[in-house]
Parts: C-alpha cells; structure tokens; sequence
C-alpha cells in the first residue's frame, strides 16, 4: 500500500461510501429505536424490503425527524419539502405506537378524498404483512353501522376530517381508543369555511386525544410558522423539526411567451448560476389546407405555446401543467395532442389492470366515446374538479402506476396526490379569477423531482407578453418573481381568529364597542350588528356547534364557563392573537364564552340537548330547522316502514323527505335545482349508469354535491335524532337510506359488494343480485372474500363487464410478501 496512494484513497473512499450506506440504512436506523427481532419492525423492514420498489434506507429528513417524532410524548410537527418522506415518517411513528400499545387505534386525516384513498393503498400494502389492519371511511360527512364495522376490524383509520368528525361525534368509544392522530397537509388552515369549521374539530379533537394520553403529528411541506403550530397541538414551541433537504435539486424559471418563440428564464438564488434557454420553442408554419390564404403557425398563442414546452420537456420525465379553471383541462389537451408526431410510438401501459379499471369506469360514467379515455390513450391524463369519485380514483391509481407523457390538471390534483413528475408549468397564477396563495404554489410546484430519478426538479411560471406594454409586463415579471422567493410562501392562520376579528371589525362599522358586540352574541341578538342577518348567522354557524361540543365535554353536570380560560389560551387562535393590533388574546376568550352563552341559551342548558344536537353532526342553525320539521319526517318514514319497501317507494321517501327539509339552511346552499330533478333521483338510487344520468340539467353537481356528499350528512343526521328518541327502527331506516343515496345503489348488499373493490355501480348491483341474505352483520370484508375465492363462478353467472371487474378486483387483491427466515 506505502507506494500505490491511489489504491489507498480509493480505499477509503469505498469505506466512506459504505458507511453511508449503514448509516441510512432501514435496519440500521430503526434498530436505534426498536428492536428489529421483534415481530412488528421486523415485518415492517421485510415490507419495505421486498415490497414493489424495495426501500433499503431512509432520507435524510426522515433519518433526523426521527428522534422528535418518536422520542416526544407531547406530539411533534415535522416540514418538510414535498417529496421528502413525509408519509413514511407517518408510518414509523405508527409502529411505534403500535408497539407501544397493541390495542390503540390511529387515526391519519387527510384533507382530500383522493389523498385519503392513495394513503389507504399504501399503508395497506405495507401494514397488511404486520397484521395491521388499514381501513379509508369512504364517503363525505356520514357515519353508518358499515363504518363501525369498518373501524371494529382496524388498527389505523384514514379518514378526511369531516368523516372523522362524524365518526368521533356518533361514537365515543372509538375516541377513547385514539392513541396517535397524524394530520397530513396541515398548513391547511384559513378563512375558506371548510378549513374553519376543520379548525374547530381539530380543538375538539385536542380535547380527546390528550384525555387518552395520546399525542398529534402534523405534516406539512409549507409551513413556515410551525412553531405556531407547535405550540397549538403540543404545547410547546420546540417540537418541530424543520428541513429544507429534498432529494433532488429545484430549477426555477420564467416560461416566456413572445408571439414568435418561448424563452426559458431560469432563475436562481446565486446570481451566478442564471440561465437562459433563448427560442427554446420555435413558431413554425402550418401547412395551407386548400382555399387557405391566411398563413398559420404553431405555436401560435399561449395554450400552444404551454404545450409545445411540455412536449418538449418530456425527454426529462412527465410534466405536470397546472391550470386554474376546468375547461382549460381539455384545452390544453388538445394543443398537447397536435404535439404528439405519427411517428412515435403509441403509448404503452405498465400496468394493464389499472388502465383496464380507468376505460371501464370512464365508458360507464361519460360513454364510449370520452375524451378522458381518448387523450389517456396517448399519455395525457386529465383531471378536474368534475371528476366523478368512480372514474377519479381509478385514474389517480393509473397516474401513480404508468408514466405519462403530460398530466393537465386544477389544483385538486396538484395538492396532496403523490405524483412523479419531472417539470411542473403553471399555465397561470389564478385559480377561478383569484390568485392562488404563494403556499398552494410551492405546494404544487414542491411535486416536480422524481427523487433518485431526476437531478433536478424544474418549475415553470407561463407568462404571455404578447399585445402588451412594458410597464404591464414588468409588473407581471415583478409577481411571477415574487411566487418564485420561497421566503414568501403564506403563513399557516387560524381561520377562526379571523372570523372573530372580522365580526369585530363588522360591529365597529355599525358603531357596535366590542362589549357591545359580547353582549349582543350572549344574548342571541345577531340582528342588531349587522343588517345582513344571514351572513353573520353563516359565520357563527361554521363553530357554534364546535363550541358546543367542547362545552359539553367539559362539562359533566351544570353549565359552567369556567373551563374556557385554561382551555382556550392553548387554542390556535388566542396564540396568534397577539400578531394583530386590532385583537387581543383576551378578547377571543370574552368572545368564546359569549358565543357560549347565546348557544346554550338558544338550545336549551339540558345535557340530552346538548348531546342530540352534536351527535347529529349538522350546524346548530340548521339542527333547529330540522327539530322543527322532525315530526312530519318521522311521519313519512313511518308510511314507508309499513309499506311495501319497493325501490320505487324507497325513492319516493327520499323525495317527500327532500320536500319537507327544502328550506332547512344545508341542504339549500348546496342544492341546484333541475327541471330533471325527479330523473336523477329515481336513476341515481336505481344504479343507473352515470353517462345516462349526465345527460339531464346540472346533473353532474346534483350527484356530487348533493347526492354523493350533503344529503347523506343531512339524514345522518337526522337519523341520529331519531335514535336519541329511541326510534330504533325509524332511524335505521334513514341511515340505510343515507348509504344508499351516497353511492346512488338500490340495496345495502350492492353497497358492500361495490366497496369490497367493485368499484362499478352497476356491476356491483348486477353482482349483488347473485346473493340471497342482505344482513348488516355480512362484512364487507366476507363479500370481498367470497368473489375472490370463487371468481370464476361468479364471472360465468354476470355480464362480460361485471366479470371484467371480478378480475380486477382478484388482480389488486394479489399481494407477494416474501418472509425470512432466521439462520440457525
């Protein structure tokens, strides 16, 4: 060795290499933390190891959040980049809980049905091989017996935070088993009343899970006040974990469209390293089609332009073009589509089951002939807001299993799914005419690098300078540059803190002082702080029956305010009080313990009330309407219960129920009404397909919002109330229907049948009809197994569709986990 140095160096360069390789590796770093012979980690480490796409080691973000996330009693916030592990950091501390204590349930919240359902699949496909069962509540904000049963058979229960809250409100027992809650995206906190109204469950929830000696971990990938966090969910501002690693590197830059060509502005923090990529798209001449005098080019305005760019950026991995209204999907498609030349090669699927899954989903929800299947044919996959629950999940599994040439998509794809993509282009920086926030950008924007795949990310701001001035485009370049500063991104906000100062500010322009405004909450008097009486009852809707439940909770007997000081000094919105010049953390308080009072002065101060009111789930406003019409409803089920119980009957209580309830405030701010309204109705219970539907007025918003997501919450909850006056058989009834009316079948079997994984509403239905018993204590699980274990009966007795998806379902149940065996 003394004289050949360079085997020396090569040597200790090898020996460098390889304690890398220990120090990140899986078993090397979770033996700091578990011991790896144990059943439980050591099944975890075989089902990464030998899972689709082993996993031998851990990021960097996840090897140092560890100590944190597993080591902290109290909870911990991790921020982390997107793309950097935060889902497996998840799944550490849930076997680390686990192990801890074997009987304890962990709920994951995911702020979207797609991110609820994609985290389902994979902690399934890893937890699975533990013996753990992993269970997704599916739905929008109902809670039925086929739920219990779900969460009786589950260890970790993933659920958006409406399903949750409905769970925890219908079910005590379960909330006293919550060890460990993981809230996934949480910097979604704000003013839209969705994430107020989440806000309050989160205090509510606050409550429980540290009555059972449990603790919360929240991610995030933006999140630059997470010490706020921090101390809003653990009490203490030092357990967070904060890096800015990501596996690959960010390339930043301006898409500049001229009319002639487009220029790639890349942007960087060192000054030094800007490039420009000049005419990287070039307009070229069309050729004239006969009696054609005009000349035509291509690219010839921004969509093409936006296309031309992302076709060419292919040969770096899948692009992602964000776009900020529905119809602007198809639009770029279609420019895509000219891009693609006859020569290339057709695009090829990877896994034929989940191309299989999406044609079939999309034929019997749009038809033969939709564009969603026609642009996925050649690599271009496309998603919108629209999108209908059957055909999206199918098409989100497709994303994540192929490797397209473009995904075009809103933001409710952008944030939260888990994509790999290479470059993401932003068509635009609005969304419906507003601006999105600097958070959703990075948010969106943090999806471009496919980690140990691409060196760099690259992120792209479209910007057309076509037909305007100097001084327009400047100040153009000046916001496009400002989203580009991750310095800028949005600070996570109390919503509610928000509402309050804006009903403050409300009562100051009326000439209302805030002991004004505190006596005017605690006495019900909304009408005297502002004429529009409404508005301000819509506001207080979003926490009262919040508020209320934590009253109740606190409150084993009596009516005492008492508790609301040392409760709500730990709250969100009293810690970021002292931001603000124009609200003080003591006034929250005063605030909450007026809202208080005009509450239980509106309801009543018997606990039964109290107890019926937040067990239905329904804002208290409309609770109150629907007490007032109870009676009638009851009335009508009753009819029903000693009718025949056919499907037509069954469609004509949904319709007499709808009848009585049209004024009730939730069901008509989300209803649009149809001239085809009966039609729909009577299809959507029947299991009639949905590209028949479709053909009616405002069909599609009828079956998502209100079919699919408002109207099962609304008999939920009036279910509840009928059980709380021991009308059993009534309020089963209505909590049969609810199921039914969520996924448009015509019977609980199909129902089980469809969410066993025939995820076809008309096969499920078809499937359903080869069964005889419809009992509610036949699992979904039972049904699941009986058409695996004998597939082929079953697809020779149904149509060639419905056998299609016996075999899909046969197809994504197949899992190989490969287990080792000791060495003697």
């Amino acid at each position: 060795m003394r004289g050949e140095p360079d085997v020396w160096w090569v040597i200790r360069l090898l020996l460098l290499i390889i304690d890398g390789f220990k120090e990140s590796s899986l078993w090397y770093v979770l033996g700091n933390y578990f011991n790896t012979e144990d059943k439980l980690p050591l099944k975890y480490i075989q089902s990464l190891v030998y899972k689709n796409g082993s996993i031998t080691e851990l990021f960097l973000t996840q090897r140092n959040s560890l100590p944190k996330v597993l080591n902290n009693k109290q909870g911990s916030i991790v921020s982390i980049p997107t793309s950097s592990g935060k889902t497996r950091i998840g799944e550490i501390a849930i076997l680390n809980c686990l192990l801890n204590e074997p009987k304890a349930k962990i709920l994951f919240i995911a702020p979207y049905r797609s991110l609820a359902y994609e985290i389902e699949n994979s902690f399934d496909e890893i937890f699975s091989n533990l013996d753990v069962s992993v269970s997704h509540l599916y739905g929008g904000s109902l809670f039925s017996k086929l739920d219990e049963r779900i969460i009786d058979e589950s260890s970790v229960i993933v659920a958006t935070p409406e399903k949750a809250k409905a769970l925890f409100r219908s079910n005590e027992d379960i909330l006293s088993c919550i060890k460990l809650v993981i809230i996934d995206e949480g910097h979604l906190l704000g003013t839209d009343k969705r994430l107020i109204v989440n806000e309050m469950f989160y205090e509510e929830l606050k409550y429980h899970v540290k009555a059972n000696g449990g603790r919360f971990l929240l991610l995030s990938a933006v999140l630059p006040n997470a010490e706020d966090l921090s101390e809003w969910l653990t009490d203490s501002t030092d357990n967070v974990y904060k890096e800015n690693w990501r596996p690959s590197d960010e390339r930043i830059g301006i898409m500049e469209w001229n009319g002639v060509s487009v220029n790639l502005n890349w942007k960087s923090t060192d000054a030094e390293r800007n490039s420009f990529n000049p005419n990287f798209i070039m307009r070229q001449k069309l050729p004239k089609k006969p009696k054609e005098r005009i000349m035509h080019y291509f690219p010839e305005n921004k969509n093409q332009a936006i296309a031309s760019t992302a076709y060419k950026l292919r040969k770096f991995g899948p692009v992602l073009i964000f776009v900020g209204i529905k119809k602007s999907v198809f639009a770029i498609a279609r420019e895509y589509e000219k891009c693609i030349q006859p020569e290339e090669q057709k695009f090829r699927f990877r896994n034929k089951a989940n191309w299989r899954a999406f044609k079939l989903a999309c034929i019997e929800s749009y038809g033969e002939d939709t564009e969603w299947v026609k642009f996925a044919k050649q690599g271009i996959f496309c998603h919108n807001a629209d999108l209908i629950s059957d055909v999206r999940i199918p098409l989100e599994r497709l994303m994540r299993s192929e490797k397209p040439r473009v995904i075009i998509a809103t933001s409710t794809l952008g944030q939260g799914v888990n994509l790999g993509v290479s470059t993401v282009i932003f068509s635009t920086l609005y969304q419906s005419g507003n601006p999105i926030t600097k958070r959703d950008f990075w948010n969106i924007a943090g999806r471009a690098g496919r980690a140990f795949v691409d060196h760099e990310g690259k992120i792209l701001v479209a910007h057309d300078i076509t037909k305007k001035d100097e001084n327009k485009i400047n100040w153009e370049r000046k916001m496009i540059s400002a989203y580009l500063n991750k310095s800028n991104i949005d600070r996570a906000e109390s919503g509610c803190l928000e509402l309050i100062r804006t009903l403050k500010t409300v009562a100051q322009l009326n000439g209302i002082a805030f002991d004004n405004l505190i006596n005017l909450l605690a006495e019900n008097r909304i009408n005297e702080i502002d004429e529009s009486l409404d508005e301000v009852n819509d506001l207080l809707d979003l926490i009262d029956d919040g508020l209320l439940s934590l009253h109740n909770s606190n409150n084993f007997e009596g009516n005492t305010l008492e508790w609301i000081d040392s409760y709500f000094t730990k709250s969100l919105a009293y810690i970021q009080a002292q931001y603000y010049e124009d609200i003080t953390g003591d006034e929250v308080l005063d605030f909450i313990k007026a809202r208080i009072k005009g509450i239980t002065k509106k309801v009543g101060i018997e606990k039964s009330i109290w107890e019926s009111i937040v067990s239905s789930g329904i804002p208290i406003n409309s609770d109150l309407q629907i007490d007032e019409k109870l009676s009638e409803i009851i009335s009508i089920v009753q009819s029903y219960i000693v009718s025949d119980k056919t499907l037509e009957e069954r469609i004509s209580l949904l319709e007499n129920i709808e009848d009585v309830i049209r004024d009730v405030n939730i069901y008509k701010e989300k209803f649009e009404d149809s001239v085809d309204i009966k039609e729909i109705r009577k299809k959507w219970l029947s299991g009639i397909s949905m590209s028949d539907i479709v053909q009616h007025e405002n069909a599609v918003n009828i079956v998502t919002q209100h079919y699919s997501f408002n109207m099962p919450w609304v008999l939920n909850g009036i279910s509840k109330k009928m059980k709380k006056q021991n009308l059993i058989e009534e309020a089963d009834t209505i909590e049969e229907l609810a199921i039914l009316v969520e996924l448009g079948l015509p019977n609980i079997k199909s129902v089980k049948i469809y969410q066993a994984g025939i995820r076809s509403r008309i096969s499920a239905y078809e499937i359903a009809n080869l069964y005889d018993d419809d009992l509610w204590e036949k699992s979904i699980r039972t049904y699941k197994q009986d058409l695996i274990d004998h597939a082929d009966y079953y697809k020779n007795q149904v149509s060639e569709n419905a056998a299609l998806w016996i075999d899909l379902l046969v197809r994504f149940s197949k899992r190989k986990f490969i287990k080792i065996k000791k060495s003697s």
